[in-house]
C-alpha cells in the first residue's frame, strides 16, 4: 500500500509539475503601485508600463523550476474636484507568462481596478529658492475592484493555470492606505511613500496576504527654461503576510524584498516620461522558494 502511494505521488507530480508548491510563483494578482506620480501639484493622464520577474519553485529541483515574468500595462489618471483632494484611478491589462519544462503558460486581461483619493495636508511651495526649504505631506485611502480574471480549474489541467498568485485578478475587494512626504531645498529633495493593502477573502475561500510597502528616493532637477530632468537614486521596500485557504496560512507565500532603484523622470511643457529600474539586494519570498529578479517601470503622462 506504501509503494501504491509513493508510485501514486511520483506520477501526479510528474504529470503536472504547477501542481507542485502551486503557491510558489510571482506576485502578479495582489499587486497595486501608485508610489511615482508625475508632479504632485497638477491632473494627469498616462500609461505606465511594469514588468516584473520571478523564478519559483527553487530548490524542488530544475525539473519543477518555472520563471514567471508579468508585464502590466496601467492607465493612470489623477484629478483635483477640489482645491487640495486629488481622485486617482488604475485601470491595469496584465499579460502573465509562466515558463515551465513541458510548455509555456499564458494569461491576459484586465486586471483590479484601483480608486484612490489623496488629501494634500502639507501643500508644497513650487518657487523654492536655493536656500529655501519645501514640502508636500499627502494621504489617502481607496479600494481595489475585483474586475481581473481569478478563474481557478475544478480540474487539473496543463492548459489551464490553477495558481492563484497567476491569475490576472484577486477575486476580492482589497482596501488601501497611502501616503507621501516630499522635501526640498532648492534643486535637491528626499520623496519618501508608503502603502498598505488589506485583502478580503474571494469567493473561493482563498486571501491573499496583506502587504506593505514603501520607497524612499533621492533626486536632484536638473532645470532648463523649457525642460527638466530629474534623476533618482533609491530603495524600495516590501513586506507581505502568508496567503491563507480557508482561513490555513500557506507558508509557501509571503516574506520580504528590498530593491535598489535607479531612474530619471523628463518633463517637457506638458509632458512628462519616467524611466524606472529595480535590482534585488535582499529577499526572502515563499520561504526561499520564490526570487524576485529585476523590474522596470517606463510612465508617460500629460499634464494639465
Amino acid at each position: 500500500m506504501k509503494l501504491f502511494i509513493v508510485f501514486s505521488l511520483i506520477f501526479i507530480f510528474s504529470y503536472n509539475s504547477s501542481l507542485i508548491g502551486c503557491e510558489v510563483c510571482g506576485c502578479g494578482a495582489g499587486a497595486t503601485y501608485f508610489g511615482l506620480q508625475p508632479n504632485l501639484a497638477r491632473n494627469f493622464v498616462g500609461i505606465r508600463w511594469r514588468t516584473m520577474d520571478f523564478d519559483s519553485h527553487l530548490g524542488m529541483g530544475e525539473r519543477f523550476r518555472t520563471q514567471e515574468i508579468f508585464h502590466t500595462a496601467e492607465l493612470l489618471a489623477r484629478w483635483y474636484p477640489l482645491d487640495r483632494l486629488q481622485a486617482l484611478i488604475s485601470v491595469p491589462y496584465s499579460a502573465n507568462t509562466q515558463y515551465t519544462k513541458t510548455g509555456n503558460i499564458n494569461l491576459n486581461g484586465i486586471g483590479d481596478i484601483a480608486l484612490v483619493a489623496n488629501y494634500n495636508i502639507v501643500e508644497r511651495d513650487n518657487t523654492c529658492a536655493p536656500d529655501e526649504v519645501s514640502h508636500a505631506f499627502t494621504m489617502g485611502g481607496g479600494l481595489t475592484l475585483p474586475t481581473g480574471r481569478h478563474e481557478l480549474p475544478e480540474t487539473d489541467n496543463n492548459d489551464e493555470v490553477n495558481n492563484p498568485n497567476f491569475q490576472i485578478g484577486t477575486g476580492s475587494v482589497s482596501f488601501l492606505a497611502l501616503a507621501q512626504y516630499i522635501v526640498r531645498l532648492g534643486n535637491y529633495g528626499i520623496s519618501v511613500d508608503a502603502q498598505g493593502k488589506i485583502h478580503t477573502v474571494n469567493a473561493d475561500n482563498y486571501r491573499f496576504g496583506n502587504r506593505v510597502s514603501s520607497t524612499l528616493n533621492m533626486f536632484v532637477i536638473i532645470d532648463n527654461d523649457d525642460w527638466k530632468i530629474m534623476p533618482s537614486l533609491g530603495v524600495y521596500g516590501e513586506y507581505s503576510g502568508y496567503n491563507d485557504n480557508n482561513g490555513l496560512p500557506i507558508t509557501v507565500t509571503g516574506g520580504y524584498l528590498t530593491n535598489g532603484i535607479i531612474g530619471t523622470d523628463i518633463f517637457l511643457n506638458s509632458f512628462m516620461v519616467g524611466l524606472h529600474y529595480q535590482i534585488p539586494i535582499v529577499q526572502k519570498l515563499g520561504n526561499n522558494y520564490l526570487q524576485s529578479n529585476q523590474r522596470f517601470m517606463t510612465t508617460f503622462a500629460f499634464m494639465f
